[in-house]
């Protein structure tokens, strides 16, 4: 990954796709929620936290357009394993 400015950064992901993938960053500390945004595709991956009693409660909304719709599975499956990934990250922490 390669970070620019105004929270622009680009991936280079390991196989599919095999090209370097823009991505805009934004972040609302006051809402609790990042949003990454794909400047190929369009696709949009909200996250969105929020203290509840026992814990953080994580909500994720993807937004993709009708040219994407054939990868909503993938993204479900990526959304899936990002979520594991975090929870098992805050455990060890």
């Amino acid at each position: 990954m390669r970070t620019g400015s105004n929270g622009e950064y680009t991936l280079w992901p390991l196989g599919y796709p095999e090209f370097p993938m823009p991505q805009r960053l934004r972040a609302e500390q006051h809402a609790g929620r990042v949003t990454m945004s794909c400047q190929v595709s369009d696709i949009d991956f909200a996250w969105q936290l929020a203290e509840v009693a026992d814990g953080t409660a994580i909500t994720v909304r993807v937004e993709l357009p009708e040219a994407e719709a054939h990868r909503l599975d993938g993204q479900r499956e990526l959304i899936t394993t990002s979520l594991a990934a975090l929870a098992d990250l805050a455990e060890r922490t």
